[in-house]
Order: C-alpha cells, then sequence, then structure tokens
C-alpha cells in the first residue's frame, strides 16, 4: 500500500469493486467504521448489507460511497472514520457517552427505561436494578413499605409483645419486602400498558416527548447520512435509494444497499427496500400503506413530508398512503425499520389489507421488527453463481480465551478449506447456575443466526464458486453482544495497527475457487 502520512486523497483511489455485509449486534456498530474505512482505501463499495446495527454502518457507507462517485469527495469516509470516537464523546448534561445518550425513551415509558438501564450504569447491577425499581416507582414503594412501618410502629408501643431483637429484624425484613414487591408489580403493570401503548419499545427513536439533551438516534442518524453524503440535511431533500442507484442504464444501481427487517405480523424477515409501486395504476394486495400521523413518532418531518410528496396516493390528506416506490424510498427509513431492537425500540408499523375471518380486506397493522430476528447476517444478499468480485462478510463472535493479541483477534478466510471448523459454545463450562444461563442463551442464538449456520458453506465458496471473505472479529472478556455500555471501547475496529490486519493488499491476489471443478474462477479484485 502506497505511504500516505497525510492522509489526504487515500479514499479517492479505490479501483477494485467490492461487496460488503455487516451482521446485526450493537456492539458490532462500533467495530465496523474501522473495518470500512480501511477497505476503502482500496475498494469501491458496489453492494452493501446489512441488519440492526449493521444497517446504521452500512447506510453511512452507502452514503459516503455515493459521495465518493458522485462527487470525487472523500468527507463521507472521513467522517466514518470518525464515528467511533464520537460515540463514545461525552454527552453535554449527562457525562454519558453520545452512544447512550443516542437512546431516548418517551415520557410514558422514562421511569421504565432509567430501571432496565440501571445494569448497565455500575458494575452493582444485581443491587442497582432492585434500587433503581423503587427509586423509578415512588407510589408503589411508600405503599409497599406501609405494612413493615406499621408493624414496627406497634413494635414500639408494645415492647412486651415484639420487644425483641428477631421482631425487629423481622419488621425490617417486612418492609423491604413489601416495597421491593410493590415496586415490582408496579414496574410489570407499567410495563404491560406502556410498552404496547408506545408502539411496542421504550423508545420510538424520534424526538416526540424524548428525555434528553441530545437528539435522539433517528435525527441524529438521518442528519449523519446526508452528511456523509454531502447533502443538506436542512434544507434539502433526503438520500434515497434512487440516489444511489443512479440513472445510468448501463450501471443499473451502482450503489445497491440493502437491510433485512422483520415483518412480525407476517411471520418472515423482509429485504428493504421493497417494492411498493402500483402494477397496472392499482395498489394491490400486496403494497404497504403508511400513517404519516404514525410516522411522525418515529421519523424527523421532513422525511413525513418527503413520504407523503412521493406516494402514489393521489389523495395526500388521505389517513393512509401508499409507501413510496424503493427509488423514492429516503434510507433512513430502511435504516430504521432494519434496527427496531426489540423493547428498546418500537416497532414500526405499516399497513396492509387483511381478510382473515374477521376481516373484508380492511387496512391492518403490520408491525415490522428488528432485522436480526429473522436474518442476523444476511450473507446470501449478493450471492452470484460467478462472482465478478469478492465480498467481505464482517462477523462478531465470542472466544473462548481471555486475552487475546490484536492478530488473534481477527481470522479471515484465505481459501476454500479455511472457516469450516464450528464456531463452539461451551455450554457446561463454568458454574452449574450459569450452564442454564448459557443452554438458552444459545437457544436464542441459533434462531436468529441459523439462516448464517445453513448458508455458511456457500458462503465460504464450498458450493457454486460464491467468492466471499468472511472476517471474525472476537471479543474478548468484558465486550459483551448487545451492550449498552457508556464506555464501550469504540476504537476497536478492524482496521490496520488496531484489532488485527486485514488490508486489502493482503488479499488482492486470492483466487476464487469453484469446489465442483477446483479451477479458479477469477482473480480477486479483477472485477
Amino acid at each position: 500500500m502506497t505511504s500516505n502520512p497525510t492522509g489526504k486523497g487515500k479514499y479517492l483511489a479505490a479501483p477494485y469493486p467490492c461487496d460488503i455485509i455487516m451482521k446485526g449486534g450493537i456492539t458490532s456498530g462500533v467495530v465496523y467504521p474501522g473495518a470500512v474505512c480501511e477497505l476503502a482505501t482500496k475498494y469501491c463499495f458496489r453492494n452493501i448489507g446489512g441488519t440492526s446495527a449493521g444497517a446504521i454502518a452500512a447506510a453511512i457507507t452507502a452514503a459516503a460511497e455515493f459521495r465518493r462517485t458522485n462527487r470525487k469527495e472523500e468527507d463521507g469516509f472521513q467522517i466514518l472514520s470518525e464515528l467511533p470516537e464520537l460515540l463514545g464523546t461525552s454527552s453535554k448534561g449527562t457525562g454519558r457517552s453520545l452512544l447512550f445518550s443516542l437512546f431516548q425513551p418517551q415520557k410514558r415509558t422514562a421511569a421504565l427505561y432509567r430501571t432496565v438501564t440501571a445494569a448497565l450504569e455500575s458494575d452493582w447491577a444485581k443491587l442497582k436494578v432492585p434500587l433503581a425499581c423503587l427509586w423509578n416507582f415512588p407510589l408503589a414503594t411508600v405503599l409497599g413499605l406501609a405494612p413493615g412501618l406499621l408493624l414496627g410502629y406497634f413494635a414500639a408501643w408494645r415492647p412486651g409483645l415484639m420487644g425483641h431483637l428477631w421482631a425487629a429484624a423481622a419488621c425490617l425484613l417486612v418492609t423491604m419486602i413489601g416495597g421491593l414487591v410493590a415496586a415490582a408489580l408496579a414496574f410489570l403493570r407499567s410495563a404491560l400498558k406502556e410498552i404496547p401503548g408506545n408502539y411496542f419499545g421504550l423508545c420510538t427513536g424520534n424526538d416526540i416527548g424524548t428525555i434528553g439533551g441530545t437528539k435522539p438516534l433517528t435525527p441524529w442518524l438521518a442528519d449523519l447520512i446526508d452528511t456523509a453524503a454531502g447533502l443538506d440535511p436542512v434544507a434539502g431533500k433526503p438520500l434515497t435509494f434512487g440516489d444511489l442507484w443512479g440513472d445510468d442504464p448501463d450501471d443499473p444501481k451502482r450503489i445497491n444497499l440493502q437491510m433485512m427487517t422483520t415483518n412480525l405480523s407476517f411471520g418472515r424477515p423482509y429485504r428493504l427496500p421493497f417494492d411498493n409501486a402500483k402494477s397496472d395504476g392499482e395498489a394491490d394486495d400486496h403494497c404497504f400503506y403508511f400513517n404519516p400521523e404514525e410516522f411522525r413518532m418515529f421519523f424527523p418531518e421532513r422525511i413525513v413530508q418527503h413520504l407523503k410528496a412521493k406516494s402514489e396516493t393521489v389523495d395526500k390528506g388521505a389517513r393512509y398512503l401508499l409507501l413510496p416506490p424503493a427509488k423514492d424510498m429516503p434510507v433512513i427509513v430502511a435504516t430504521r425499520m432494519s434496527l427496531s431492537f426489540p423493547v428498546l425500540f418500537s416497532a414500526v408499523p405499516l399497513h396492509a389489507h387483511h381478510y382473515g375471518h374477521k376481516s373484508r380486506g380492511d387496512l391492518q397493522r403490520c408491525w415490522f421488527s428488528d432485522g436480526g430476528i429473522g436474518s442476523n447476517f444476511p450473507v446470501q444478499l449478493f450471492d452470484s453463481p460467478l462472482p465478478r468480485w469478492p465480498t467481505f462478510d464482517i462477523n462478531l463472535r465470542d472466544s473462548s480465551a481471555k486475552t487475546l493479541s490484536d492478530l488473534e483477534r481477527v481470522y479471515m478466510v484465505r481459501g476454500n478449506a479455511d472457516g469450516m471448523q464450528e464456531s463452539w459454545v461451551s455450554i457446561e463450562e463454568g458454574p452449574p447456575g450459569g450452564s442454564l444461563v448459557r443452554f438458552l442463551w444459545s437457544m436464542i442464538n441459533v434462531m436468529h443466526n441459523c439462516p448464517l449456520r445453513v448458508r455458511q458453506p456457500i458462503q465460504e465458496g464450498v458450493l457454486g464458486g460464491v467468492a466471499v471473505e468472511c472476517v471474525h472479529r472476537r471479543r474478548e472478556a468484558g465486550e459483551r453482544e448487545g451492550c449498552l455500555l457508556p464506555h464501550a471501547p469504540p476504537h476497536r475496529g478492524l482496521q490496520d495497527g488496531r484489532s488485527g490486519d486485514p488490508r486489502p493488499d493482503h488479499h488482492e491476489g486470492r483466487r476464487s475457487y469453484d469446489s465442483g471443478h477446483g479451477q479458479p474462477l477469477r482473480a480477486s479484485g479483477a472485477g
């Protein structure tokens, strides 16, 4: 790689095309920028995919590539490279990291949110959560403490009846248990009422009735995507999938961004953006509609106005409007639909015709939640029988080793025989009580990662000559999947000199093989 001390122009000379897919997982989001920016010095991104937190990185990567391709500017990748450090900075007025501050509950769910996240703010989680529950539900706590306090009051006036030390201890125990039980019941009652009332989540992601000093995630991310693309996030239109595709008939979908979401109402994953255009001038039963008033709970006003303007519904004042065609869909809408971490983030409601036994084709809500539920690592997005360039799949997985060197933390397959061994989960190791937790967690892990397990042999070149380079980064002890710790290490990427060295020049001459014939198909990066 050519030395470039100033770093100027290092993203502009990227002669080779490639695809990249990023796995879901909140912790994963701080890993991707370094990996993407390192690859961007050698490759231009043609197909970009991601799920959940990986969809955030995919959206910003596509925006940066759009700016590089259309304006010959590298500022988008500069923004992306600085993102991990930015997320780790302290937010004004809160003392927490910006990453933590982006998750802002509505007023109705604020008490629940503070209780749930109390465990993330201290190592004393087992003590912090009960205390937070007592503090955040004061009325229930007082009512729960009352029986024990009354018992202690009567004991003080009747020393003959309860004057013993054990009796005083019993009063204290009754008081503590009463307070905890009452607070826990109040927490449960609030959760059963407020979470469904807030679209099945603690945070909608938008700044409608939120508690916090900075912008919530969705408007912050919408501005970041547009800024990375070189667009005006205030006065200009949002970046759309049509902008990424371009209008060159000889090169359709110049930048192809795809994400995954999960339609809980239909019980299956969906690939975004889906085509919602009319057929023969009429909307069919498979089209989705949106309610502008509902969408204002999830997206900034400028995004809602764009959706209304691009909807093919003639009456723009109707309660339900057709979701715009894929080319007019803002990237932030698809990103938010993919990033709907269950319960933490509210599910996004769309509407479709339902012909059930109680309905006659009326519009009913379809709940779209996190893409990781149905396809957490969509390695199948850009499969091709005869690939013309490499695909980089980036995975963050656990390691059994307590400490790992930088080179040991990153593993990249180099040939057809690499990466074939199974990744073990040691369920029976450790304390007996922990084995049950690991057993249950393993079942959850299989549910949303099984598509990767099924398709992994194809993706690693065993079938059909699919050329994929799968990069695995191992977590150390203390790095937890789905972690929202304010002090999460944002600097750990997959870039040179930090966490291993998957530099493009290390595999520039690697060849892809069709395992059926054992013959080289094409040198990686040759296009």
